[in-house]
């Protein structure tokens, strides 16, 4: 894991961009094409989390996307 960060002012909330690669036939060849495209492929998919500085104080931060996000606060609410 590549994890970049960049010293803000305003940091409470931030955009976390990751990707994940999905095939087990990844290579070189598609190294570019993984780190440069922003679109998702069958070999890999591009991820955007949503993390409040609060909400993750003294916790594991979790790369999830904003839409499983959604779906875990509710089964933890419950």
């Amino acid at each position: 894991m590549i994890y970049i960060l960049e010293k803000t002012k305003n940091n409470s909330k931030y955009e976390v961009k990751y990707s994940r690669i999905e095939s087990k036939d990844f290579d070189r060849n598609n190294l570019d094409r993984f780190l440069y495209d922003t679109k998702n492929s069958d070999d890999y998919k591009k991820h955007y989390s949503k993390i409040e500085k609060s909400k993750y104080l003294d916790k594991t931060l979790d790369f999830v996307d904003d839409e499983k996000d959604i779906i875990l606060e509710k089964i933890l609410k419950n």
